[in-house]
Formats: structure tokens, sequence, C-alpha cells
């Protein structure tokens, strides 16, 4: 999940070992980075003095000094020193260096504008808590969970109405997951998976149910209006986090800056983050896996499948819900109150199931329409901003 994802950290080691005989120094260097990009590293110069180590003694002392590096970042209370280790009567010299990159909210203009600067095409931010208050926090590189719950929109502003359709698409998930679970626990694995893969599954459905992760995705380019500004798109994570100080945001969430308006872009964009799984199972079978869910509102539902977005042609339109469904692509679609038309009409809620029992079955099966008793709020940003420019207004007077 996302909140894993900021325990995780990188290490690595590059060394250069010389014969007993020769008069220069064997070397070993050290690299541990974690989430926020911080660097630590261990430039160790292996001496020689009365005496002298064995090549092999040698890269057993660089594999301890990997662990050493390990158990200093977890803060594991050991009994290990770094002299215990580097014996003293061997002449050994290490160079230790902390590069710090303490981020704060202010480095989401700089993630941004690496963006616009073409230098990547998604830029992930996640919550933190900082006293009493949640702060946003770019990560140092975007990786994004399994089978994820994305959620594109403009977000201006985000609000109560995004968080509980969120929440509710959520819920949505665990339900499918939950029948997954049973439908494949009830059958027997294909004998011609290898059996560490079968493992792998059986794992994964019976032991491993983590909440599904809600990612708030935003694109700062658009193909017909200009890109948003590195501060607007500052601004609008900070109402992510004003919002998560007032409201129950999901139990794992985050928001997505990306380089790609259209849905098209946006899966050839997550495919690049998204892990791997089960990657010595059949071709055929990886590609018809879910690999990305997103949550989308029943007017989004209705142009995704309006035929006038596809050159006017009902075949390529479907055959384009078919393609992104090869891709791994599922929708969760959440519904609107709709005012009556005429006076004295009565409003209804729409949830898009008219335009779905329209489709053929096996579009159909790619959309999941959120039932109205989990999911109902008749908000819009569009309202929000209405009565922000009114009580700005009211104030200036």
């Amino acid at each position: 999940d996302l909140h894993s994802l900021q325990n995780c950290i990188g290490i690595g080691s590059a060394s250069s070992y010389v014969s007993s005989d020769s008069s220069q120094n064997s070397k070993c260097f050290i690299s541990l980075m974690d989430w926020n990009g911080s660097i630590t590293s261990h430039d160790i110069t292996f001496g020689f003095g009365e005496k002298r180590r064995s090549r092999r003694e040698e890269d057993g002392l660089c594999g301890d000094l990997i662990l050493y590096s390990l158990l200093q970042y977890m803060k594991e209370e050991n009994d290990i020193l770094l002299e215990d280790i580097l014996k003293q009567d061997y002449g050994d010299a290490i160079l230790t260096t902390h590069s710090s990159n303490d981020e704060s909210i202010s480095s989401i203009k700089q993630k941004t504008q690496e963006i616009l600067n073409k230098n990547t095409d998604a830029v992930l931010a996640l919550p933190f808590q900082k006293s009493e208050k949640i702060e946003m926090k770019p990560s140092h590189a975007t990786s994004l969970p399994n089978d994820p719950l994305i959620f594109p929109g403009s977000f201006n502003p985000p609000h109560i109405g995004h968080v509980s359709l969120a929440n509710a698409a959520i819920k949505t998930m665990k339900r499918i997951r939950h029948q997954e679970r049973q439908t494949l626990l009830s059958s027997p694995l294909p004998t011609s998976l290898p059996t560490e893969i079968q493992s792998s599954i059986t794992y994964h459905y019976t032991k491993h149910h983590p909440t599904p992760s809600a990612i708030f995705e935003m694109s700062i380019t658009n193909a017909d209006k200009p890109s948003l500004s590195v501060e607007e798109v500052e601004r609008r994570c900070g109402l992510f986090a004003s919002l998560a100080n007032k409201e129950e945001m999901p139990m794992d969430w985050g928001v997505l800056f990306t380089s790609a308006p259209l849905f098209s872009n946006k899966v050839n964009v997550l495919q690049k983050y998204l892990p791997t799984t089960f990657s010595k199972w059949s071709i055929e079978a990886e590609e018809s896996k879910r690999k990305v869910t997103f949550v989308i509102g029943v007017d989004t539902f209705v142009r995704i499948i309006n035929p006038k977005y596809y050159e006017d042609s009902y075949e390529n339109m479907l055959e384009a819900v078919r393609d992104m469904g090869r891709k791994g692509v599922r929708y969760i679609v959440g519904g609107r109150l709709e005012q009556g038309k005429e006076q004295g009409e009565k409003s209804k809620f729409i949830t898009g199931q008219e335009e779905l029992s329209t489709l053929p079955n096996d579009v159909q099966g790619l959309f999941i329409l959120i039932r109205e008793e989990d999911f109902r709020v008749d908000i819009s940003s569009t309202e929000l901003r209405k009565q922000a420019s009114s009580s700005s207004a009211m104030m200036d007077e």
C-alpha cells in the first residue's frame, strides 16, 4: 500500500578488491537512500597494517557493513559497533556522509516543474502527520501499489463529495475482492502454473487483504487548455491537506500529479509505475488481469461510452473500451442527483444503469456501478467555487 512505500529504502554497494600481494588498497562503497531521497554513504578503504585480510575476508566485511548500514537506518538496538567491524590494527579508513532531503510542501512546485519540463510524467504526494496537522509531501521517486483505485479530476477544490466517492469505491472494491477470493478458493489452480506462482496466489487471496489504495490523480497538462502553474498545483495540493485535517480520508491515500489529460494517456503513464505481479504467469492471463480501477462519476461514464467521441462510431467506441479492458482497466462509477427539468418534476438519482444496460455483456463487465445507498452526496466543485466567490465578495464589501 501507499503507507508501506514510505518505509521503502534502497541500498547499493560497489567494491574493488586487490590481491594480497598488491601495494594498493581494496575499497568498498555503500549508499542507502530512503523514500524521501535522503542519502547515507560509507566510503571504506581497507588498510593493511601489521595484518592484512584475504579477499574473501574483505568481501565478508563488506557484507557486514551493508547489514550495519541497514541496522543504523532502522535505528534497531544492537550491540554492533563500527569499531568492532573495522579493527584498528588493520588501518582501515571510513568516510561517512549524510545528505538530508528534508522537503516540505513547497517542493511540490519543484516536482511539478519536472513534469512541465518533461523530465518525468508523474509525481506522487503522500500525507504526513506533522504536529497536529497533516501536510502533503512529494516522493523522491514515484511508485504505485498493486491494483489501486485511481480517482481522476481537477479537484478545484477537493471536497467531501470526492472523499465520500473514494470511500464508497473502496467499499465496493473490498466487496469485489472478497467475491474474487471466494471464487478462486472454490476452484483448484491450474496445474500448469509453477509451484511458486500457485503459492503466491494462494497467499494473496487467503492471507493478504490490504485496504485498497485511493489515489486522487490530477493532470497538470490539458488537451484544450494551458497547463496549470506550479503555484496552482501547490495550492490544490494544500487543499487536500486542509481537507484531510477536517474529513475522514481513506485509510491509504495520496495525490498523483501527471501529464496525462486523456484516459488513454493515464493508462500509459500508470503502467510505468505499477508493480509487476505474477510475471511468470502466461501473457494472456496477465493481460486480462485487473491492474487499475478508475473511480469516475456517472457523467464521465456516459462520455466514455458515447460514440460521439469515437468518430460517431458505436463499433469504434466498443473497440476502444475493450482495448482499455485488455490493458487491465476497470471502472467504478458513482451516481449523482439530477434535478427535475420541469417545474414540479421530482429530482432523481442517476446511477448509469440505464446506459450500462445497452452495452454488450463483456463491456458491461468493465464497469461497476456504486449503489445509491453506498454513495450519495449532492455537492459539486462548481457550487463550492460559487460559494467561495460569494463569500469573498461579501468580505470585500
